[in-house]
């Protein structure tokens, strides 16, 4: 899907103007090694979409699950923890995913902080051989990168970030 088709959108790098339409029909994903590629692809942008992006997303989409509302319940939850096998590799993961969701819930539900907060704790859990960071990475792209809506974002957030830097390559030639 072309975002900018039809519009006439340009962006202006050293003194030069270039449409983002031509921009992002050159910025097709292709088949060949990353290597080889001639324009930018969104792979190579996808792992620099920041985490906190992310996880925003994996929580707006856990609460449009049915029941819709603006926070997360124990329900909820359960069914996110189920979904993407949060500790799967520790003992008691059930009883530790419960546990997470105690110390981080407020009247029994989860705002976007406690659901940021909730996810470093699991990935400290998951991975304490880890930095805080490398953990929480390593959580969100083995699990809620995979829910559609938050992988839809990633994409759209990768080629963006592609369209920019292509944008700034070709100006500069």
């Amino acid at each position: 899907e072309n975002d900018n088709a039809g519009r006439h959108s340009r962006v202006t790098h050293f003194r030069v103007r270039v449409s983002l339409e031509m921009i992002e029909r050159s910025c097709v994903d292709s088949p060949y090694p990353l290597d080889q590629c001639v324009h930018q692809q969104r792979v190579n942008f996808f792992e620099s979409v920041h985490l906190s992006n992310v996880i925003d997303e994996a929580f707006h989409t856990v609460c449009r699950w049915h029941p819709k509302g603006t926070l997360i319940d124990n329900v909820k939850w359960a069914k996110l923890s189920r979904k993407m096998k949060f500790l799967s590799n520790v003992k008691n993961s059930k009883h530790e995913i419960d546990m997470a969701f105690v110390r981080h819930n407020q009247d029994r539900k989860l705002d976007l902080v406690r659901f940021h907060a909730i996810f470093q704790d699991i990935a400290l859990i998951q991975y304490p051989h880890l930095s805080k960071v490398d953990a929480l990475s390593k959580v969100v792209w083995a699990s809620i990168v995979m829910l559609p809506d938050v992988n839809t974002l990633m994409w759209k957030e990768a080629k963006r970030m592609t369209i920019s830097v292509e944008a700034k390559r070709v100006c500069a030639q």
